[in-house]
């Protein structure tokens, strides 16, 4: 089972800075590193193909709305 996770930081608090929607992410994907397949497939001649998924992964964002 694989878990994702993303926690978002409002900025409202800096009202002075006209900030009112703006806000921080964090996400966090394959949370806790699992290995597994993330892609199989079959070409036309019958040969499967498959890819590795994706490692832990940590994202920021900063949304800001002028």
């Amino acid at each position: 089972t694989l878990w994702d996770a993303d926690l978002r930081f409002k900025m409202a608090d800096m009202d002075s800075l006209h900030l009112k929607n703006t806000y921080r992410q964090i996400n966090v994907r394959n949370m806790f590193d699992e290995h597994y397949l993330g892609d199989i497939t079959t070409n036309t001649n019958g040969t499967a193909l498959f890819q590795p998924g994706h490692p832990r992964e940590f994202v920021a964002t900063l949304n800001a709305e002028f």
